[in-house]
């Protein structure tokens, strides 16, 4: 995994500076999809440094197992990620957004020893039914109980 994730910070990193595609900004070699995850984690979790992105970016895979999405159609759904493409690409922590994006659209788990599938601020009420609920920073984590 190691391995894995260095592979895809070194992509994510030599495609960042390369000339923006002019349509939308994205950066050269960067698609659309993957610039669009990275920019959710960030306005998500930009603030909470590497591990409150990857509890994010769990969030993600969690979802998309459950419901047989892409990355992309995870975090493009209506009303379930306030920071849809609200990160910036200047901000410090993109690369790093970017590589997780890369890992999500190849199906890798990024904390593969949890299975938080929803968050949300912790100025909201937990609810009585989320399983295994843990805080971090801004937000609080849990699992949805399935049927």
């Amino acid at each position: 995994m190691k391995k894995l994730i260095l592979s895809s910070c070194f992509l994510a990193q030599s495609l960042i500076g390369q000339t923006p595609n002019v349509a939308d900004g994205t950066p050269a070699g960067v698609t659309y999809e993957q610039d669009a995850i990275a920019l959710t984690l960030i306005g998500e979790a930009g603030g909470e440094g590497q591990l409150g992105i990857r509890l994010v970016a769990d969030v993600i895979h969690e979802r998309m197992k459950r419901r047989k999405l892409t990355p992309f159609e995870v975090v493009s759904q209506p009303k379930q990620f306030a920071g849809f493409m609200n990160g910036e690409r200047d901000h410090p922590q993109y690369v790093f957004c970017l590589m997780m994006a890369i890992l999500l659209e190849e199906g890798h788990d990024p904390m593969p020893e949890l299975t938080f599938d929803q968050f949300r601020a912790i100025s909201s009420p937990i609810p009585g039914w989320a399983i295994k609920p843990i805080i971090f920073k801004g937000h609080v984590f849990f699992e949805e109980p399935t049927n």
